[in-house]
């Protein structure tokens, strides 16, 4: 098989949710005599590996393209290597080195798909640090450089990102309009991966809603595809949702075994972003509950992981449901989200980074 042959191959099968038979194509082609072809194959087995949730692992075979990109100068790949590292920094919640690989991606590339990608990513950014208005711009541009290109597998992933912009300020009509559209282009793709993302973010809309017994019906089918494509992150994303559901519906006992299960999927993960959603969510489920030690504990971890990732809107948040006057260092005076319309308990986030 032909390098470029095989690379179209591990991709179809990344996209079909076949990751260990991706990585078993992009592994051979580690060692290609050809710098570069030896560069972008650790680039894709990297992507390969963050999805299967081996983030050390994928660090580093990025931070190989990275380093092959620059001695052969070879700047589009390392605008991508530079992005992909981005993408692996903000799934461990380390907001600032992301931003500076974004960057960085950013003046090396005038490529309009590589700069789109890198502005999904840079929204990402800005949506969990609630800078929404921004997020909001770099979503449409970047949906209008993938149009332009006739790119629409990626103009999918900025609409699945612009619906979740939508679900953060409680516009759930708008929220559903863009996840649909999204999931119908992810469907004629055939990309079960984003296909599972979307269930999710839809039962975050139907929780919104009102819906429960619907957002965990969602829940349970991304959690059978995502146990499929071997997804742990995105399993641990649907836990937590389902486990709101749960909590809505009043099963609190099987809130807290999901939510704690959840919780502990992310920490193993070092999803740090995740870990304070959870931890919030199960706090308040427990304080619910009655017991109001165990869950004072878990908001003020929650807390705690706001404040270090700089999502100050929630770390106010979490600061009010303690019912505390402390100030939280650094945060700024923002409204909760229950005020805005959205569900209580669930901080803004961004779709997966490109």
């Amino acid at each position: 098989m032909e390098f470029e042959e095989a690379l179209r191959a591990a991709l179809a099968a990344e996209e079909s949710g076949d990751l260990v038979g991706g990585a078993a194509i992009l592994e051979p082609l580690l060692q290609a005599a050809d710098p570069r072809r030896a560069a972008e194959a650790r680039l894709h087995l990297g992507r390969v590996r963050w999805k299967q949730g081996h983030l050390d692992e994928a660090l580093d075979l990025c931070r190989e393209a990275s380093g092959t990109a620059l001695r052969i100068g070879a700047d589009d790949l390392r605008a991508q290597a530079d992005n992909a590292m981005g993408v692996l920094h903000t799934t461990r919640g380390e907001y600032v080195q992301a931003a500076a690989s974004y960057h960085s991606a950013l003046e090396r590339t005038p490529d309009p798909v590589t700069r789109g990608k890198i502005l999904l990513n840079l929204g990402v950014i800005a949506n969990i640090e609630g800078h929404l208005d921004l997020a909001r711009q770099q979503y449409e541009h970047a949906r209008a450089l993938f149009k332009q290109s006739g790119d629409e597998r990626n103009e999918a992933l900025a609409l699945h990102n612009m619906g979740m912009l939508h679900s953060d300020a409680g516009e759930w009509d708008e929220a559903d309009d863009r996840l649909g559209r999204a999931l119908a282009l992810f469907e004629a793709q055939g990309n079960r991966l984003m296909i599972a993302y979307v269930l999710v973010n839809q039962s975050e809309v139907a929780c919104g809603r009102g819906r429960p017994e619907e957002a965990i019906r969602l829940c349970d089918l991304a959690l059978r595809m995502y146990a499929e494509l071997g997804h742990e992150p995105g399993r641990c994303e649907a836990l937590k949702w389902k486990g709101h559901g749960l909590r809505l519906l009043g099963e609190g006992r099987r809130a807290r075994e999901v939510l704690g299960e959840a919780l502990r999927m992310a920490k193993r993960l070092r999803l740090k972003l995740l870990e304070a959603e959870t931890a919030r969510e199960l706090g308040a489920g427990l304080m619910a509950g009655g017991e109001a030690a165990a869950g004072r504990r878990l908001l003020e971890r929650a807390r705690r992981l706001f404040v270090a990732l700089g999502a100050e809107r929630d770390a106010e948040a979490v600061r009010s449901e303690l019912g505390t006057d402390e100030q939280v260092p650094g945060a700024r005076p923002g409204p909760d989200r229950a005020s805005t319309g959205t569900t209580p308990g669930s901080p803004p986030k961004g779709a997966p980074p490109t």
